[in-house]
């Protein structure tokens, strides 16, 4: 069964055996992949495994784990991304699956826009017909707003059209900026109604230093600035929870790019402006995994300071931890917790 994106988590419902994610826009493929799982989730799914072919693959794995039990969980999910199109013995294998389809098992498959030479393929047919066939294509500027409206209410806004006009002008077509903002709503708003003033007034006041900023020069190679601005953010009334939060992701996103291999392609997979991708490359060049994974430490020990001190050392804290993204610079991370590094 094809489906649009909007109709994905009502045919997710039905629990079906094959779902087949097809589209060049790697942040909406990513976003389905993870709706995909979080209902996997509710069937008891505890195991996912994920296989990429390329050149030399060898598509006999597929079919043994296809048809084996797990010893570790009653329902899997096997993620098969298709950098290529199946040969010959990929074809084989997977026209063999659709003959004997595993009940415990979801075999989701993703890869780019699907030309004739996968549609027409018998075991495309099969899948597309008894699952899933979810195709992706880039949002243009007439389908962004619909996609923003339906982001904001999975995350249980409700929003007027004159907030969801709001917050697609602010963020431009830009489906990470987007994605980011409504996460950021979601931990200052309670769900519920949301209005243009919500959005314009709490997340969005472009009249003042805020965090991206914050963020943009963390990234940047001036710790003097990115105190002043940390400074000004705070004086400014943002609340220590986002800042934690957006900390938090920018870790995310270099960690991501230090531990590929590749942070040219890691990078061309997400949408985000040519300027902030030479942030993230110029910051990887002086910060190491062993240092954001040392950061990251920090960024959990003063989230949970947080939590149960009533904030008390938070200002004190942001600091130190933005200090730490300047190797050198003094004082650093033992000041928060003295012996804490490991």
């Amino acid at each position: 069964m094809q489906v649009r994106p909007q109709q994905l988590n009502d045919a997710l419902k039905r629990q079906p055996l094959w779902v087949l994610v097809f589209g060049d826009d790697t942040f909406l493929v990513e976003e389905a992949l993870d709706k995909i799982r979080r209902h996997g989730q509710r069937w008891g799914v505890e195991e996912r495994l994920s296989f990429t072919v390329e050149g030399g693959f060898d598509w006999a794995v597929i079919r043994e784990e296809y048809q084996s039990l797990s010893l570790f969980a009653s329902k899997r999910i096997i993620e098969i991304n298709l950098q290529q199109k199946p040969d010959e013995s990929g074809k084989a294998v997977l026209q063999e699956l659709t003959q004997h389809p595993n009940p415990d098992l979801l075999l989701v498959l993703r890869g780019p826009r699907a030309e004739k030479g996968i549609t027409n393929a018998p075991w495309f047919k099969t899948m597309s017909e008894q699952g899933i066939y979810l195709p992706l294509y880039p949002l243009g500027e007439r389908e962004f707003p619909g996609w923003l409206a339906r982001k904001l209410q999975d995350a249980g806004f409700k929003p007027t059209p004159e907030a969801v006009q709001a917050l697609a002008h602010f963020t431009e077509g830009n489906l990470l900026a987007a994605a980011q903002e409504v996460e950021k709503l979601a931990l200052l708003h309670p769900q519920g109604p949301l209005s243009e003033d919500d959005i314009t007034g709490a997340v969005l006041d472009h009249a003042r230093f805020d965090l991206f900023q914050w963020t943009d020069a963390l990234l940047g190679d001036d710790a003097a600035k990115a105190l002043r601005v940390l400074t000004r953010v705070m004086e400014e009334g943002t609340e220590p929870p986002l800042l934690l939060w957006a900390l938090g992701r920018e870790l995310d996103t270099l960690l991501a790019l230090v531990t590929s291999g590749n942070p040219q392609g890691e990078l061309a997979k997400r949408r985000m402006p040519p300027q902030r991708k030479s942030l993230y490359l110029a910051a990887i060049k002086r910060l190491s995994a062993g240092r954001l994974r040392q950061i990251g430490r920090h960024l959990a020990w003063l989230d949970q300071q947080f939590k149960t001190q009533d904030g008390r050392g938070v200002e004190q804290g942001l600091n130190d931890l933005t200090l730490a993204f300047f190797p050198g610079k003094r004082p650093a991370l033992p000041v928060i917790r003295p012996g804490y590094v490991q």
